[in-house]
């Protein structure tokens, strides 16, 4: 990927390459909260010659609007060695489909309302009281 692809697709490619088991996909992508929206992140787990045994892929807001192109890289990958011919395919397709979520999409939580403090404490105190209520009616009815 040149800096002009980039910048026109407004496209970070990220490829990592590990010899774990699938759940380090998921631990790295805990630890990263995601992705950005811009990336589009590849993992290849491969054995000692290179060969694929599993592969993942992912974009912003879990794939929104790109799941068919996240399919598509992984099944490029089944009966493969990871080679610069591949990843040269898989971004080509990158280039073709990927779809740029746009902020406009996430404007609506921008909105968001948050309750202020004192009603957080009104609430908690109030379900405090009521768990007593019913802890006192249930000890004297002998509901236990």
């Amino acid at each position: 990927m040149t800096r002009k692809d980039g910048a026109a697709k407004q496209l970070n490619v990220i490829l990592v390459v590990t010899q774990h088991d699938q759940d380090y996909f998921y631990a790295v992508m805990e630890a990263w909260k995601g992705t950005k929206k811009n990336d589009v992140v590849i993992f290849y787990g491969v054995d000692d010659k290179l060969s694929i045994k599993w592969s993942k892929a992912m974009t912003f807001a879990d794939g929104q609007g790109n799941s068919v192109m996240l399919s598509a890289l992984q099944g490029m990958t089944y009966d493969r060695n990871l080679d610069v011919a591949l990843v040269q395919e898989q971004y080509k397709l990158i280039q073709k489909e990927f779809k740029r979520v746009p902020n406009k999409t996430f404007a609506y939580l921008k909105n968001d309302w948050v309750p202020p403090t004192w009603l957080l404490v009104v609430m908690m105190l109030l379900n405090l009281s009521g768990a007593v209520w019913v802890a006192y009616i249930m000890k004297n009815e002998d509901v236990v």
